[in-house]
C-alpha cells in the first residue's frame, strides 16, 4: 500500500468518502466564471508526495461531467512522484456558464 502525503492551503483539506477511489480536489482561487465552451486555468493549491514507484492521476467526474457540462481538459492528468508544486487543474465548460469557487471536479 502506498502512502500519498499533501499539503492543502488552510480550508481547501481534501476529501475522500470511505468508499472512493481517490481525492477530489477543490479550487483554491477566488471565484470564476467559466463561460460556455471556454476553458481555464485553476490552481488547487494542493501538493503530494509520492514514492518514486507511483503516480497520481487528474480526472474528471463522472456526474460532474453529465449534469453541469464539465471535465477536465487533458484527462488524465497524471501528476509524477517528482512535481513539487501546487497541481493546477484545466476545465472545460460545454454547458451555460459555471463560477467556480470551492468547486470540486
Amino acid at each position: 500500500m502506498a502512502v500519498v502525503k499533501y499539503s492543502t492551503a488552510r480550508g481547501n483539506e481534501l476529501i475522500k468518502a470511505p468508499t472512493d477511489a481517490g481525492y477530489d480536489l477543490r479550487n483554491a482561487e477566488e471565484s470564476k466564471r467559466l463561460e460556455s465552451g471556454s476553458f481555464m486555468l485553476l490552481n488547487t493549491k494542493t501538493r503530494v508526495k509520492m514514492a518514486k514507484d507511483f503516480y497520481a492521476m487528474v480526472c474528471s467526474k463522472s456526474g460532474l461531467a453529465a449534469k453541469k457540462g464539465v471535465f477536465v481538459l487533458n484527462a488524465p492528468g497524471i501528476i509524477d512522484p517528482l512535481y513539487v508544486d501546487d497541481i493546477k487543474v484545466i476545465l472545460c465548460n460545454l454547458r451555460k456558464f459555471l463560477r467556480c469557487k470551492n468547486f470540486l471536479w
